[in-house]
C-alpha cells in the first residue's frame, strides 16, 4: 500500500502537460494580463527618459622643438603617441572631482557670485562667500594690472637697451672709418682721442667735447640701469600679489565648496561626463601594447538639452588647455599638443526609441515570468487535489473492477445536448 501511495504521488511529464492543457485558457489569460501589466510598467517609467548627448574626439601627441624634430626615436616620435599607463593618468584627472571642478569655473579663477550668492535670504554660507569672492576679485585685479606694470617696464627697459647700444654702435662705426695716417694717429690710439677728435672740431675745446659725448653715453646707460631696476621690482611686485592672490582665491574656493549647491553641481558635471582613450573592441584587446593620440569625451545628459549644450561648450574649452598643461610630457620634448578633431559633435538623442523597446522587452519578460509563476501554482494546486477524477485511476490502484458510474448533472446535461443536436 506504501508503495502504491509513492506511486500516486509521482508525477510524469505527460501528467505535467494534461493539467496545464486542461488549464490553457486561464493560463493564456494570466500570460496576457501579466505582459501587459509589465509592458505598462515599462512605458511609465521610461516615457520621460530621454539622454542628449555627444562624443567629442581629442588628438594629443608629444610636441617636439624644431631643433630636435625627427631625432627622437622612441615611441613618441616614431607613432606620435602617448603609451597606456601616460593615458591612464590622464583619463583618472579628467574623471576626478577637480576636473569636474574646472568645467564648473569654465577657465575662470572664482565662481561667478551673482550665480552662487543668494543675498536676499541673509544666509550665513553664502553671505561669508560672497565676502570672500569680493577679496579675491579684488586681488586678482591687482595682480593682473601688475602683470601689465610688469609688461610696461619690460618694454621700457628693452627700449633704453637699443638706445643705448646704438648710442655707443654709432661711435665705434665712425672710429672704424677712420684714416689713422692721414690724421697721424697710431692703430693703437685710445679711443677718446678719436671722441675728443670727432666731437672737439680738430681738438678745439676738447673738456667741452669730451664731456657733451660722454655725458650722452652715460646719460643712456643710466636710463638702461635704472631701467632694469624699475623692470626687476615691477617683478618682484608681481610675485607677491600672485602669492596673496593665490592664497586669498583658495580661501574663497574653500568657502564655495562648502555650499549646498556645489555639491550638488559638482555632482552632476561629474555624472555627465566620461572619459577614454579606448573606444574600439580590438582596442581594448591590444590595451597593453599599443599606443594612443585620442582621448574620447562622452556627454550624456538626463532630459537637459540645454545643460547638455552647456556641458559641451564647456568641454571643449576647458579639455585642450588642462590636458596641455597636465600631461606628461617625455624627455626631448616640449609639450603636449591637443586639439579637438571632430566637427559634427553637436548634442543629439542618444537613446532614440528607448521607451518602446523597454515595453516589447519588458512586456515579454513579464509575460514569461507570470507565465511560468502560474504553470506552477497550477500543477501544485492539481496535486494537491485529493479527490478521484477518472474512474480508471481506482482500477489501477485497487486492481478491481467498476460497475457502473454515476453521471454527473453536467454530464447527463451533455449527453441530452449532443443528442438533440443529432436529431
Amino acid at each position: 500500500m506504501k508503495e502504491e501511495f509513492q506511486t500516486e504521488d509521482e508525477i510524469s511529464l505527460l501528467d505535467i502537460i494534461r493539467t496545464l492543457f486542461e488549464r490553457i485558457k486561464l493560463l493564456i489569460i494570466i500570460v496576457l494580463v501579466g505582459g501587459v501589466i509589465g509592458g505598462s510598467i515599462a512605458v511609465a517609467s521610461t516615457i520621460n527618459v530621454n539622454y542628449w548627448g555627444s562624443t567629442v574626439e581629442f588628438y594629443v601627441n608629444p610636441e617636439s622643438s624644431e631643433t630636435e624634430s625627427g631625432e627622437n626615436s622612441s615611441q613618441y616620435g616614431v607613432y606620435g603617441a602617448y603609451g597606456r599607463h601616460v593615458m591612464d593618468n590622464m583619463v583618472k584627472l579628467l574623471s576626478s572631482e577637480s576636473f569636474a571642478e574646472k568645467l564648473i569655473l569654465n577657465n575662470k579663477p572664482l565662481p561667478e557670485k551673482s550665480v552662487w550668492v543668494d543675498t536676499s535670504n541673509a544666509d550665513e554660507v553664502a553671505l561669508e562667500l560672497d565676502t570672500k569672492i569680493d577679496a579675491a576679485a579684488t586681488v586678482i585685479a591687482e595682480e593682473d594690472a601688475q602683470r601689465a606694470t610688469v609688461v610696461l617696464e619690460k618694454n621700457a627697459y628693452e627700449l633704453a637697451i637699443d638706445e643705448y647700444e646704438t648710442a655707443y654702435k654709432q661711435i665705434e662705426t665712425e672710429w672704424s672709418k677712420l684714416p689713422l695716417k692721414t690724421l697721424g694717429l697710431s692703430a693703437k690710439f685710445n679711443k677718446e682721442e678719436y671722441i675728443l677728435h670727432i666731437y672737439g672740431n680738430n681738438y678745439t675745446d676738447m673738456d667741452a667735447a669730451y664731456n657733451a659725448v660722454y655725458d650722452s653715453i652715460s646719460g643712456k646707460e643710466a636710463a638702461k640701469i635704472k631701467a632694469k631696476e624699475n623692470y626687476e621690482a615691477a617683478i618682484v611686485l608681481l610675485k607677491e600679489k600672485e602669492s596673496l592672490s593665490q592664497e586669498i582665491t583658495e580661501i574663497a574656493l574653500e568657502a564655495w565648496r562648502k555650499t549646498a549647491k556645489y555639491k550638488a553641481q559638482l555632482s552632476q558635471y561629474s555624472g555627465a561626463v566620461s572619459y577614454s582613450y579606448l573606444q574600439e573592441q580590438e582596442d581594448l584587446e591590444d590595451a597593453n601594447n599599443l599606443a594612443r593620440s585620442f582621448i574620447y569625451v562622452q556627454i550624456s545628459v538626463l532630459n537637459d538639452t540645454d545643460f547638455a549644450n552647456e556641458v559641451l561648450k564647456r568641454v571643449k574649452a576647458v579639455v585642450p588647455q588642462y590636458v596641455r598643461e597636465n600631461m606628461t610630457v617625455p624627455a626631448g620634448y616640449v609639450g603636449t599638443k591637443c586639439q579637438r578633431i571632430t566637427r559634427t559633435d553637436d548634442i543629439a538623442l542618444t537613446n532614440p526609441g528607448y521607451t518602446r523597446d523597454e515595453a516589447i522587452k519588458w512586456t515579454i519578460l513579464s509575460a514569461i515570468i507570470v507565465g511560468l509563476i502560474a504553470s506552477v501554482i497550477v500543477i501544485i494546486v492539481d496535486r494537491s487535489d485529493k479527490r478521484l477524477k477518472e474512474c480508471d485511476v481506482l482500477t489501477k490502484k485497487f486492481d478491481l473492477p467498476i460497475l457502473g458510474i454515476i453521471p454527473t448533472i453536467e454530464a447527463i446535461a451533455g449527453d441530452a445536448n449532443t443528442k438533440e443536436a443529432k436529431k
